[in-house]
Parts: C-alpha cells; sequence; structure tokens
C-alpha cells in the first residue's frame, strides 16, 4: 500500500522510540513529529493537531512553530530519550547555530513540552538572546552532532565537532553542564571549540555505564574516488559522577 501524509518529515535525519515502545518520535528540518505505536501491528498514528508537530517551520499547518526568536532557524538534527521515558532531548541546527532543547515527555500520551528555562536549552553564544545557557561547544554544521544518555540516567554526553560535552540531568529533566573535552585530539586537553575538521560523530555507552566510545569521522568519503575519509574511535572510562577518563 501507500503512504499516510504525514507532517514534520521534510529530510529526517533521527529516529527515537520511547523505552515503554509506545511512541516514535523523528527529528527533520520540518520540526519533531511525534508518533503513537501500535504495540501489536507496530504500526504508527500521528498525534493530531500541534502535539503530533513541534518546532515546525512557521508556514506548517496545524503544528507547534519554532516562534520568531533566535530559535526560529534551527532544525531539530539529532534526538535522544532518557532511559526512563520522562525526557526527549532535541539538538537543532543550522549552519554554525545549534541549540539543545529539553522536553518532558507525557508517558500517557507520548505528547511533548518544552521545559522551561535555561536547564532547559543550551546554545552557541551567538544565540543568547533565545533565553538559554552558552555552550562553546554547540558550533557546527548539523551532521556533526550525536547526544547519548547513560544508562543510569544521571547524564546526557554530546559530541560535537570534536568535543564532547557532559550534563547532568536534574530531578525534572534539565541539564547542568558539567564537563566539556576534545574527544579527538590529546588526551586531558579541554574543549577545542569547532577545529574546522566538522567531524561526523556517534557516542555508545555500555549498558553498565563504564565506559564511553566516541567515533569520528573526519570529512566525508569522495564518492567519486571512493577515497575514505580519516577517522577513528577514542574509549573513555566513566566515573559515578559522569565524567570521562580516556584510556590509552
Amino acid at each position: 500500500g501507500g503512504c499516510t501524509a504525514g507532517r514534520a518529515l521534510y529530510g529526517p535525519g533521527s529516529v527515537a522510540v520511547s523505552p515503554d515502545g509506545h511512541d516514535v518520535y523523528t527529528g527533520s528540518e520540518g520540526g519533531v513529529a511525534v508518533f503513537a505505536r501500535n504495540e501489536r501491528s507496530g504500526a504508527l498514528r500521528q498525534l493530531a493537531g500541534a502535539a503530533g508537530c513541534l518546532l515546525a517551520p512557521a508556514r506548517a499547518a496545524r503544528c507547534s512553530h519554532r516562534g520568531a526568536g533566535a530559535l526560529r532557524q534551527l532544525s531539530p538534527a539529532v534526538l535522544a530519550i532518557s532511559g526512563d521515558g520522562r525526557n526527549v532531548y532535541a539538538l537543532s541546527s543550522s549552519d554554525e547555530r545549534a541549540a539543545l532543547l529539553v522536553f518532558r515527555r507525557s508517558r500517557s500520551s507520548g505528547a511533548l513540552t518544552r521545559l522551561a528555562g535555561r536547564t532547559g536549552c543550551f546554545a552557541t553564544p551567538a544565540l543568547a538572546a533565545a533565553g538559554c545557557s552558552a555552550a562553546a561547544s554547540l558550533t557546527g554544521p548539523w551532521f556533526c552532532f550525536s547526544l547519548a544518555v547513560s544508562p543510569d540516567g544521571r547524564n546526557l554526553y554530546l559530541g560535537s565537532c570534536g568535543d564532547l560535552t557532559i550534563f547532568s540531568r536534574n530531578a525534572d529533566g534539565g541539564l547542568t553542564q558539567t564537563g566539556c573535552i576534545d574527544a579527538n585530539g590529546p588526551p586531558g586537553r579541554p574543549c577545542a571549540g569547532n577545529t574546522g575538521t566538522q567531524p561526523q560523530t556517534s557516542i555508545a555507552l555500555t549498558p553498565d555505564g563504564k565506559n564511553l566510545y566516541f567515533v569520528f569521522n573526519i570529512g566525508r568519503t569522495n564518492p567519486t574516488t571512493h577515497h575514505a575519509a580519516a577517522g577513528g574511535i577514542t574509549a573513555f572510562a566513566r566515573a559515578a559522577d559522569g565524567s570521562l577518563t580516556r584510556l590509552g
């Protein structure tokens, strides 16, 4: 059969399933789309009205919009859901500007609500007018970014253009930045900001939460010459407070 028409599905780049299996979320240039999942068949139904479509451009109908402020040009690129299912984190980006937004999730309906205050939004210093906390590591194009929540739910980790930013999660799911390191430079070096290499990144934590692995791909493979871009994987030991120590 054919496809059902959906909203906020223009150029999707991220998908996440809630831990209870009730809901599916996508991030795209068109916004965040929210779907209820039929647990028997796996079929999806987009929530009605603004609950099914968030952070959409102003022209999008039946959606909640990004507004007219400093965040209006940012598109959700990467999503992560906490293991307790209470929060969804969305990294929104455009050119060299980005913001990390925190949402409360209704475990009954799957609907999302933006968390107010500075613990609910971190952004590049250029977006200070948005009322967000500044995070210098939030720079670079959308493909630089990756997100991961620790298995114990205490921390959120954000990979950007060579940097790895550490956040602690508060009782309401809001965030406090506790550290930032240069993930693919010399051991022990602090955040380098945008190094100009603009690597693609990915993060994974072990189920016991003791290690974090950071993959980076500096540049992109040339499809004509099949020349592979340089990259690597960096291993970290994770302490009980969420801090990271590079191995090797």
